[in-house]
């Protein structure tokens, strides 16, 4: 069964660039100390000889608070928000697709 939306979709996923664009909400700036977890957490990963997508949460001991919270705000705005983030802070020369 199809359904017919009758009314305009207000929710947070439907935008347009112009309503966001002067918008930061979408963007994360990871620190030092963020990135440091990160770079603890994919040495743990490769040192099990996994890459992704094959590994899972459980896989990686993450006990950093403001990590995990990061982790949760960002599976809430893929969820509820725009659908789509931009991480900021990563330097692409340190890292590649394994």
């Amino acid at each position: 069964m199809k359904t017919i939306l009758t009314s305009p979709i207000t929710d947070r996923c439907a935008w347009k660039g112009q309503d966001i664009s002067t918008k930061k909400d979408w963007i994360i700036e990871l620190d030092s100390h963020l990135i440091s977890v990160l770079d603890n957490a994919l040495h743990f990963i490769k040192g099990l000889n996994k890459s992704a997508p094959n590994f899972k949460k459980s896989d990686v001991p993450i006990k950093d608070d403001a990590f995990l919270d990061l982790i949760n705000n960002i599976s809430e705005a893929l969820e509820n928000g725009y659908g789509f983030i931009v991480i900021r802070g990563l330097d692409p020369l340190l890292y590649n697709l394994d």
